[in-house]
């Protein structure tokens, strides 16, 4: 493997809390350094943590950012660069992470040392990268960058595969790959039953949803279909962790619609596990989403999953197979399949367990990170 190096560029890492992409990129770094490679991470700094650590199996850069607004992020940017160009001896490969400002360091530094690039993109649609980008002068500029002088371009799914090729980047270089998780942090309960007395939940059948409370969620269609389930069956209760600009108006809206004492709202939690082991069903509603890591946290976790039909969804779920897809905005038919899933325990327990061996085939870090070896070895012309 003559070695082979990779830095990693993202905005934010942790143990700030982070969204979907950069964890996936914790997750990369972690299972590559652990697979052998060499791997850094370069992000930006935060108060009280270091400029530099080692973390596990790969090493960490944060490069504070100086001033506000476009400054700022110039700053990181130049910062960014000089920072690969010092360390330029120890990687092959420059890795971004979504296609912000850590992707512009990226590209400028790939083209002038020579070095491969591969930009993953986060999600499609108006919350998406390109959308996002294209709004924007700045923006475009940005993309025509990334367009010329990167060389791999890591989409999730069909809808960012088409969204990204109608942009104008090259079809050959849009490559499909997955997100990934350590399904061995999220091994199904013994016993749910107990879970549930850990949390309070004794005799509930619990719904979960997972993922920051704002606008791209669909939290009211969510209550929506909830209201329609709870006014059938008593013992229903959604538990809601995370946290985001719309908690008070979701707090108020289920207050509103008579559902605040079938609710908790638990913000936002160092681990996850012990809500997802006290779980029946995992419930999302999104508008919008790439691969949701939330998603595959509960298909790992062996829970039946009720999602929209968007982004990765019916990828991951095999079109319905390992779970029941439905589409956005549209709370009946939402209400309906989780109401099957409330009545049907066996149902339940069949589709869990498939989730999970879909995650163990599939989605295992493992699994995820020998098809970046591949990638990166290909795009290097070493195989």
């Amino acid at each position: 493997m003559k070695n082979l190096g990779v830095v990693m560029l993202v905005n934010e890492f942790p143990p700030l809390k982070v969204g979907g992409g950069e964890m996936q990129a914790a997750r990369l770094a972690e299972e590559l350094g652990g697979q052998g490679l060499r791997v850094g991470v370069i992000t930006r700094g935060a108060a009280g943590l270091p400029g530099f650590e080692t973390v596990k199996s790969f090493w960490v850069r944060r490069i504070t950012p100086l001033g506000w607004g476009k400054l700022k992020s110039a700053s990181f940017i130049l910062g960014a660069m000089l920072e690969l160009v010092r360390r330029r001896k120890n990687y092959h490969v420059i890795h971004a992470h979504l296609a912000f400002s850590p992707a512009i360091a990226a590209a400028l530094v790939g083209r002038i040392l020579r070095r491969k690039v591969i930009v993953k993109f986060g999600n499609s649609g108006e919350f998406g990268d390109i959308q996002v980008s294209q709004a924007t002068r700045r923006g475009r500029l940005k993309l025509v960058l990334l367009q010329r002088w990167a060389d791999a371009y890591i989409v999730l799914d069909d809808a960012m595969e088409a969204e990204a090729i109608a942009a104008d980047f090259h079809p050959e270089k849009v490559i499909r790959m997955p997100n990934g998780i350590a399904a061995y942090q999220f091994l199904p309960p013994e016993s749910r039953n107990q879970a549930k007395d850990d949390l309070a939940l004794a005799g509930k059948t619990v719904l979960i949803f997972v993922g920051r409370l704002a606008p791209q969620k669909s939290l009211p269609t969510l209550f929506q279909a909830f209201g329609q389930v709870a006014g059938k069956h008593s013992d229903v209760f959604l538990l809601l962790v995370g946290d985001g600009p719309e908690r008070l108006g979701l707090e108020a809206l289920a207050v509103e619609m008579g559902l605040a004492a079938k609710m908790r709202f638990v913000g936002n939690v160092s681990e996850v596990q012990p809500y997802l082991r006290a779980a029946d069903i995992f419930v999302l509603a999104s508008e919008s989403e790439g691969m949701s890591n939330a998603l595959l946290e509960a298909m790992a976790s062996a829970l039946a999953c009720v999602v929209t039909n968007v982004g990765g969804a019916a990828e991951m779920l095999v079109a319905g197979v390992c779970g029941r897809l439905v589409p956005p905005g549209q709370p009946d038919i939402m209400a309906a399949e989780i109401e099957t899933l409330v009545t049907a325990a066996d149902l339940r327990q069949k589709l869990g367990r498939l989730a999970r061996e879909r995650v163990l085939e599939q989605y295992d870090m493992p699994v995820v990170g020998r098809r970046y070896q591949d990638l990166y070895l290909r795009l290097l012309g070493w195989e």
